[in-house]
């Protein structure tokens, strides 16, 4: 495994591709190079919108950063506080919610007259925000690395 690794796990689903109100089914398998006291091992549903975004620095020029934020965020405990050994092989099943997408939507309000046309006109200028889905299942160890392993999917 790593240098700084105590072990490592995998994730396996028969697809990647997923629609709201589906249920993803999978399994996660998790190698401990040795005996390792956890506190937890869950998987996680996780959903997050990325936004570049332009801004001025203080010597005037412009830099290009982009802005993640965490949309949504689903943990299934897969095995709760104990020494973990050897191979194991869990089981999950993840309902996504029917109404998974209304979190993309945008949340402003639209002004009417030249104000409202100029806003239109900077939004459809401006950096769309782009949107990811992932799975990610991770063994929390207190104290040091845990082991975490990412799967990325598409809803919609």
């Amino acid at each position: 495994m790593g240098l700084f690794s105590k072990g490592k796990a995998s994730i396996t689903i028969p697809k990647t591709n997923f629609y709201p109100g589906e249920v993803i089914q999978g399994a996660v398998n998790l190698m401990v190079d040795k005996p390792t006291l956890a506190d937890e091992f869950h998987i996680s549903l996780i959903g997050e919108k990325q936004v570049t975004v332009r801004r001025r620095t203080s010597k005037g020029d412009y830099v290009n950063e982009t802005e993640t934020t965490r949309i949504y965020d689903f943990k299934q405990t897969l095995d709760g506080a104990r020494e973990y050994a050897g191979p194991t092989q869990y089981g999950f099943s993840i309902q996504i919610p029917q109404d998974i997408l209304a979190v993309l939507q945008p949340q402003t309000t639209q002004a009417g007259g030249f104000f409202g046309f100029v806003q239109t006109a900077a939004n459809a200028m401006g950096n769309a925000p782009r949107y990811s889905w992932y799975l990610q299942a991770t063994l929390n160890i207190p104290k040091s690395l845990d082991i975490n392993k990412k799967a990325d999917i598409t809803i919609g």
